[in-house]
Order: C-alpha cells, then sequence, then structure tokens
C-alpha cells in the first residue's frame, strides 16, 4: 500500500513562500592556514536576494561575485552547507567555497569592509 512512498524526497510544506537569499562562506589561503573571509554590509543594506528563477547556487556564486568583484574562475565551490529557515519566511541557503588569486578587494557600494579570521580560530 505504502510502496510509492519508498525513496520519496521530504521538502518543505509552504517552500513556495518563503523569500529565498543565499550566501557563500569563502575560505582563503594565507601563509599561517585557510581563513575565513567576513563581510561588513554598506549601510544596514540586506544581501544575498535570489534574482528570477537563479538556483540558489547561482544566487550565492553571482552574490560573491558582485560584493567581492572576483570572476567565476576564483570562485571554487567545495560544497553545500545547510539551510537557514527563520520565523520572517526567509530561506537562506549558505555555499562553502575558496578563493583563489584574490586581492581583499569589494564592492564599496554594497561591502563598507571585508575582514579575515584564521579558520582554526573557530575550531
Amino acid at each position: 500500500m505504502f510502496e510509492t512512498l519508498k525513496g520519496r524526497i521530504p521538502k518543505s510544506i509552504d517552500e513556495d513562500e518563503y523569500r529565498k537569499f543565499a550566501v557563500m562562506v569563502a575560505l582563503l589561503k594565507q601563509e599561517d592556514g585557510l581563513h575565513v573571509v567576513f563581510e561588513k554590509r554598506a549601510g544596514g543594506l540586506p544581501g544575498g536576494a535570489r534574482d528570477g528563477n537563479e538556483s540558489s547556487e547561482t544566487n550565492a556564486i553571482r552574490e560573491t561575485m558582485e560584493e567581492l568583484k572576483v570572476s567565476r574562475e576564483q570562485i571554487h565551490m567545495i560544497a553545500q552547507m545547510d539551510t537557514l529557515y527563520t520565523a520572517y519566511d526567509n530561506k537562506v541557503s549558505v555555499y562553502l567555497c575558496e578563493l583563489t588569486d584574490y586581492e581583499m578587494t569589494y564592492n564599496k557600494d554594497e561591502v563598507a569592509e571585508i575582514f579575515t579570521v584564521p579558520l582554526k580560530f573557530f575550531m
């Protein structure tokens, strides 16, 4: 009777009601090991909103390119991480990447400052 349910992939019942965002956790190789790149948004602007029908991965990559002024070739995707569903009907998809040849550039219209913290600090 329930054979058709075996192998079913569950989904959120109200998925279409959520506003969708994606963010990238960017890692950067430094002399002392991997660092996490942090940014402080300019003027409290929210970031990461999805454009149209783009996938969450494309959304995260586009936002990273726009905010850190990097090319697609500098972003090396590692994995999709966990997804956050907020009490305010937001779905935030999180991705992990490594940046190469990154020279601490950023879009001053969207980002007030950037800094890095050694990954080992969080371990």
